[in-house]
């Protein structure tokens, strides 16, 4: 049964508390006494966690919400009894602004000045290759808040000190074109042929290659591929090339801003609501439907919401319920930690963060990051937001739940959407 804007516009508020160890979270003030990454299992003082986000600049709709999660987790955990190793959690908090050089310079003074025992993000894909990198270099473990980057969390050339919450963006292109294919099928409608538009950007183009393997699997043939920068401010050009050849239908991967553009500039065309659009895109959020308005609502125009905060109530299964109503515990008992007046799905992302570090200081019984390091890689945790099982090979969620559930909305007519299965 089709679901109305405004009954999908539930909030999913999250408290995350740390069950097998009975690890929960909670947030103090920045600043410490240690003067050294390292310390004993007695040591009184607090752990300090480096906390590398983007609080302003473009990103910072994502970082601001990650941040609420790290907060509200931590002070979930400093208001137990155990604690971590017995002691509280303190954040070391560094904006970025949504640049990559930045999450470097922050990054290196967390480890060399504030001398933290591991960093809690970065957030957006640009900045976690760099921040992986550069975490790897200095020998501190490094969590990563949701980025779906995935060259970097797997494989033989793994970042040996990287970590992510999130998972592979291959996998959440691959299944979102195919929810929009099973969708057409079922109008009669077989997608043969498709055009990809991408945002030179690795969370977007990992997405894209997902798509692109989608395409080779079920033998469809990908016409053309147009890129575009970041700070693009008209995409009408790109539009009209991915048009120009006459495709099926066409994959659209961006981030908040150009899958905006993209979608007016096809509009302005005449092509929203004849060719099928699937708008499959690392991040999009309320605001792409209120810059939208009714052109959202066209047939054939889908999109990818699975990190949306205007429908936060779309879930990734069961076996996380119980943690996610951690968070919604958590943002209630403690309202004037979040800083923020509702919490979505990054802010999940970003309490899955914290309880992973906590728990893998808890299980190395050390501040020592590379035995910090070395349980992580033991870490199987089901999250809020995720669900994580890491090995040597290993630095990030497999995505599989995320990527099974179709994470694309139809809208109808009157706003009326639906979520196929």
């Amino acid at each position: 049964m089709p679901l109305t804007r405004k009954k999908l516009r539930v909030q999913r508020a999250a408290v995350i508390t740390a069950s097998a160890l009975g690890i929960t979270l909670a947030l103090t003030a920045c600043g410490s006494n240690s003067s050294t990454n390292s310390a004993t299992a007695s040591d009184a003082s607090p752990i300090r966690i480096g906390v590398d986000l983007s609080l302003t600049g473009p990103i910072a709709f994502a970082g601001v919400q990650e941040y609420a999660g790290f907060k509200l987790a931590v002070a979930a955990i400093n208001d137990s009894e155990a604690k971590v190793l017995g002691r509280k959690i303190e954040l070391v908090p560094l904006d970025d602004k949504s640049t990559p050089d930045q999450s470097v310079l922050n990054i290196r003074k967390l480890v060399q000045q504030e001398k933290v025992v591991a960093i809690a993000g970065p957030g957006s894909s640009n900045s976690t290759v760099v921040g992986a990198q550069t975490a790897t270099t200095l020998k501190i473990p490094l969590m990563a808040s949701p980025s779906t980057t995935g060259d970097i969390w797997e494989g033989p050339n793994v970042a040996k000190w990287g970590f992510g919450a999130a998972g592979n963006g291959s996998a959440l292109g691959n299944g979102c074109i195919n929810s929009v294919a099973a969708a057409e099928a079922k109008n009669g409608t077989k997608i043969k042929t498709i055009a990809i538009g991408e945002e030179t950007n690795p969370g977007p183009q990992s997405y894209v290659a997902g798509v692109k393997k989608w395409a080779e699997q079920n033998n469809v043939q990908v016409l053309t591929t147009v890129d575009w920068a970041s700070d693009s401010t008209n995409l009408t050009t790109q539009m009209n090339q991915l048009l120009a050849a006459k495709p099926d239908a066409i994959s659209i991967s961006a981030l908040q801003a150009t899958d905006t553009l993209a979608a007016k500039a096809l509009d302005q065309l005449g092509a929203l609501g004849t060719t099928p659009v699937a708008n499959c895109s690392a991040i999009t959020l309320g605001t792409f439907y209120q810059a939208m308005g009714a052109t959202a609502e066209k047939p054939h125009f889908y999109t990818q919401i699975l990190l949306a905060d205007a429908y936060p109530a779309i879930k990734t299964g069961q076996e996380n319920d119980a943690e996610r109503q951690k968070v919604v515990n958590a943002f209630a008992k403690y309202p004037d930690v979040a800083g923020v007046p509702n919490l979505s799905n990054f802010a999940h992302g970003g309490w899955d963060v914290i309880q992973v570090l906590a728990r893998a200081i808890e299980s190395a019984k050390s501040t020592d990051p590379d035995k910090i390091r070395q349980a992580l890689e033991r870490t199987n945790y089901v999250g809020a937001q995720n669900t994580m099982v890491f090995s040597d090979t290993q630095h990030r969620s497999t995505y599989e739940d995320y990527a099974k559930i179709a994470s694309v909305v139809v809208f109808g007519a009157g706003g009326a959407i639906s979520i196929p299965k």
